[in-house]
């Protein structure tokens, strides 16, 4: 009589415990096992089998996505970590791009600068010789014209001095008398008187005769010196040449050498933006595998963990039941 005020069936115990943790994790395998075990007329020994391989069946998915959480985990952190090196090194890269474009430009405006200065030297160099060759002939015919006027009037001296001694408008020397025996007459026969007018004539001409000197004596002092200051000048800025056209070569040389680093850097740029893009979509495409979804890897796991212990504790409950006979067989009777 005991035996059927039974009202609790250890079968109907475990079916409805599976199939509780089923439908609140909406686990259609764990339905169909509850199913299977409610109408499974078969020894325990089946029963437990089939809870068995639900449990192995959960911990292989329990272990699989272990593995997979493990290889997102390092997929993510690996792909975080070469983003990062990859935008450090974009970014110290633009730095060094921006440092050797600016060296370009002022490397070149140096050049500019320093060839400006070449072809202005240039210009003066040849502006200075044409007013140096200028200064030069200049000087060249007021030298000619002094050593003309020197001699003509040296000449005209000796003419004027000769007729004024002749014609007694000027003392003659002592040794003079002794080639003439009539002082006071000319050759043409004239006699003349010594006069003041005669000696001014010839001081006058003295004059012109040392003005003409001094003339030329200044224009060929003039004329060495130009020329010593024009050849001291064009020694220097032939001095200035070689040094602007050694740091032309200079800065031109480091402007290529600043050029072809600047295409290598960019060109490593490149293939790093490049890494770096490929990298954000890689990233991208981790998320729909290892991120994104309805539940977490943590929500999952405790699921299937409940999930594990409902089919534990059922197979509990249907141990003791089965291992109960007597009681088994008085609720099968009774049913």
């Amino acid at each position: 009589a005991l035996f059927f005020l039974q009202t609790s069936d250890p079968r109907s115990e475990a079916v409805k415990l599976i199939m509780a943790s089923a439908k609140v994790n909406h686990n259609a395998r764990m339905e169909r096992l509850a199913q299977q075990i409610k109408m499974q007329k078969g020894p325990f020994t089946q029963i437990k089998n089939q809870i068995q391989k639900m449990v192995f069946h959960l911990n292989k998915e329990q272990t699989d996505e272990d593995e997979h959480k493990m290889w997102c985990d390092t997929e993510i952190e690996t792909t975080e970590q070469s983003l990062e090196d990859k935008k450090q090194k974009i970014e110290a890269l633009n730095a060094k791009i921006a440092k050797l474009e600016a060296t370009i430009e002022e490397l070149k405006q140096k050049i500019h600068e320093d060839e400006k200065e070449v072809a202005d030297t240039n210009e003066y160099m040849k502006d200075e010789t044409e007013l140096r060759t200028a200064n030069h002939k200049q000087n060249e015919i007021t030298i000619e014209d002094s050593k003309k006027a020197q001699k003509a009037v040296t000449g005209a001296i000796a003419v004027l001095t000769q007729f004024y001694k002749s014609s007694g408008g000027v003392a003659k020397e002592e040794w003079e008398f002794l080639q003439t025996s009539n002082p006071g007459y000319n050759e043409g026969g004239a006699s003349f008187q010594k006069t003041d007018g005669a000696q001014a004539v010839l001081n006058l001409l003295e004059e012109c005769l040392q003005k003409f000197s001094a003339m030329e004596a200044e224009a060929t002092a003039a004329n060495e010196s130009d020329q010593q200051a024009y050849d001291e000048d064009m020694s220097a800025k032939k001095i200035l040449l070689a040094e602007l056209r050694n740091n032309i070569k200079m800065k031109t040389s480091r402007k290529t050498t600043a050029e072809q680093n600047l295409a290598s850097t960019q060109a490593t740029q490149k293939k790093t933006t490049n890494q770096k893009e490929a990298l954000d979509i890689y990233m991208k495409d981790l998320d729909q595998p290892c991120i994104a979804g309805d539940s977490s890897y943590d929500d999952r796991k405790a699921a299937r963990d409940k999930e594990i212990d409902a089919l534990r504790s059922a197979e509990s409950i249907l141990a003791k039941a089965f291992d109960e006979p007597a009681s088994f067989a008085a609720v099968k009777k009774h049913a």
